[in-house]
């Protein structure tokens, strides 16, 4: 059984809740990110992001190169905002290692806690709504 469970609110937020980062975790998360992408793309429509990872989980050498490579390939005019709520440093530390080698990382943004990202997603989507370029 994988430490993944992905919900979709009724707001459209897509909360992800992430347990353990075990090989069959990360696989599952690219599979599911990727049909995301695809999905909001086609549609066209403002793929909004709510990641929680447990506090105890360590981020592996495997997760890093599978979150750079799917990432990386995401449609380049997708419009993409990803609040990541860390309570750990070195899942801070993780997440910082891919930003840095991916293109347009602009719309991740690190939180503590939940409040904190639902607040940065609704200012995300009130600027599309009113037609701003948001930062990619």
């Amino acid at each position: 059984m994988s430490g993944l469970h992905i919900e979709t609110r009724s707001d459209d937020v897509i909360v992800i809740h992430v347990h353990d980062l075990s090989r069959q975790t990360v696989n599952e998360w690219a599979e599911q990110i990727q049909a995301l992408y695809h999905a909001y793309h086609v549609d066209a429509r403002h793929l909004r992001l709510l990641y929680i990872f447990d506090p105890d989980i360590m981020p592996t050498p495997y997760l890093l190169k599978r979150a750079i490579g799917v990432l990386n390939a995401r449609p380049t005019d997708l419009v993409i905002s990803a609040a990541m709520t860390v309570k750990n440093p070195n899942i801070t530390m993780g997440i910082t290692h891919v930003m840095k080698r991916i293109h347009r990382s602009k719309h991740i943004h690190l939180v503590t806690k939940v409040e904190e990202g639902n607040g940065w997603l609704n200012e995300r989507h009130r600027q599309y709504q009113q037609g701003s370029a948001l930062e990619r």
